[in-house]
């Protein structure tokens, strides 16, 4: 991330870039019961943001990859996405889906698009209950193109956090797999 776009990004963004744990004052379900003078003490809710990355060599060109990862039926079969309405391209700011994945009803948005190198959605959930947000970088390699796919989360269940980052790297090598099939 450009430093000049570090100034200008939001808590949850800035705290993924610099590889650290959100906590109180941006926390979520963030409530302040307690006046700054005496009284019970504020209630918040603690999350850990979660990144978890895959990486993939695929045997195609940056703008092939690009040209797959952008239409409406690759994305819904490589994130899982079920019942998907929307955009059919989905290489823009602002494109969206609406849908299910794992269970929740959301909405998927495209928050930052750049041909051919790098795409971003939001997973935004029905709920609110937790934060998601997928990076796709295509980058030229020997064979083609690498490919790294991020899935940062946050994740208030500590017990878990393992758990949920184990199923998140198979789902990511799964959507991978995905890709590389509808490429090669």
């Amino acid at each position: 991330m450009k430093s000049s776009n570090l100034l200008s990004a939001s808590p949850s963004i800035l705290a993924l870039a610099l590889g650290v744990s959100l906590g109180a004052p941006y926390a979520s379900a963030a409530t302040d019961i307690a006046s700054e003078k005496a009284g019970p003490p504020r209630e918040y809710a603690q999350t850990t943001l979660v990144a978890v990355e895959v990486k993939a060599e695929l045997a195609a060109e940056p703008s092939k990859v690009w040209s797959q990862v952008i239409r409406k039926e690759i994305l819904v079969r490589m994130i899982g996405f079920e019942d998907a309405k929307g955009d059919d391209a989905l290489g823009t700011p602002g494109a969206k889906l609406a849908g299910r994945i794992g269970g929740d009803q959301g909405m998927l948005i495209v928050t930052h698009a750049k041909a051919d190198r790098e795409i971003r959605y939001a997973w935004e959930p029905e709920h609110g209950g937790y934060v998601c947000h997928f990076t796709l970088k295509l980058s030229p390699s020997g064979k083609g193109t690498m490919v790294s796919l991020v899935d940062a989360y946050s994740d208030e269940k500590p017990a878990l956090i393992a758990k949920n980052a184990a199923d998140s790297r198979a789902h990511l090598a799964q959507s991978l797999e995905t890709l590389k099939k509808s490429v090669e």
